[in-house]
């Protein structure tokens, strides 16, 4: 009877799926001692405009990009500045923010759609590159070793509509240099009107949009030449706009080197 039993046993255990252990692509910035442990995802900013007819065209390369090619370490932000986000006509919402019209400026955004992936220059004069490069530039970025995480922790009050969050940092490795922390809130299934080629959509399902910072446009200091294992903790604040749908709200924080301005670590979290 014993040996039967271990005939079935063995029958069973052979049927199983191999389980992989998940030891070198965690799809997130929480803790951890080992660099190979996590992945560094990558952030598209995504530089829009209501009146902008090719800007669907760039939606939908990041949306493919965050979806299907790299699913889970791909934080998309579109950001309305411009010419092109100014409310008017068939435009009349008004998707601009402070954070999104500097950060356009300082990076010299000018035509559209147009935008920057970790803003890394990849040895170029500049970080802003149009939607046909995006793909690739993900691709490399994401090869390289994570240097730091980043965890995420809201908690939203319905009735004074404040978003508090709690941002933990922590470096995986000694990082040289400033790091900041900056961080925002994104808006998805705003249904507002888009130019979409020739076709004004009076219906268009706009993702991802900036709506707001907690700490400015480029954040605060939280890491001056850190050790591995150096961690901070900074809570934030903030009342959400008053058309927001906060289930549809999302805070993102990344971390980036002061000097060069580029993100070397993205997260993302829901409200709820």
């Amino acid at each position: 009877m014993k040996h039967i039993a271990w005939i079935v046993l063995a029958i069973a255990l052979s049927g199983c799926d191999k389980i992989d252990q998940p030891f070198t692509e965690t799809p997130t910035g929480g803790g951890g001692p080992n660099p190979q442990t996590y992945i560094r995802k990558v952030l598209i900013e995504d530089f829009t405009g209501a009146a902008c007819k090719n800007c669907p065209d760039a939606a939908n390369t990041a949306k493919n990009i965050q979806k299907n090619l790299y699913p889970g370490k791909v934080v998309v932000m579109a950001i309305h500045s411009g010419f092109f986000a100014v409310p008017g006509g068939p435009f009349p919402y008004d998707f601009r923010t402070p954070e999104g019209e500097q950060l356009a400026t300082d990076f010299g955004v000018q035509a559209y759609p147009n935008g920057m992936v970790n803003r890394s220059t990849f040895g170029l004069a500049t970080s802003v590159v149009g939607h046909g490069e995006w793909a690739s530039r993900t691709d490399s970025l994401l090869k390289l070793p994570a240097v730091a995480t980043i965890n995420i922790a809201n908690a939203y009050n319905d009735v004074t509509r404040v978003i508090s969050t709690t941002i933990t940092t922590k470096a995986l490795t000694a990082l040289t240099g400033t790091f900041k922390l900056a961080t925002f809130y994104l808006e998805d299934s705003l249904i507002k009107p888009q130019l979409n080629g020739s076709v004004l959509d009076p219906n268009y399902v706009h993702m991802h949009a900036l709506r707001g910072a907690f700490a400015g446009t480029y954040g605060e200091t939280v890491f001056n030449n850190a050790a591995a294992n150096d961690s901070i903790i900074k809570p934030y604040s903030l009342t959400i706009k008053a058309d927001a749908v906060s289930k549809n709200c999302i805070v993102v924080a990344y971390l980036y080197d002061d000097t060069t301005k580029e993100i070397v670590q993205v997260e993302e979290k829901h409200f709820d």
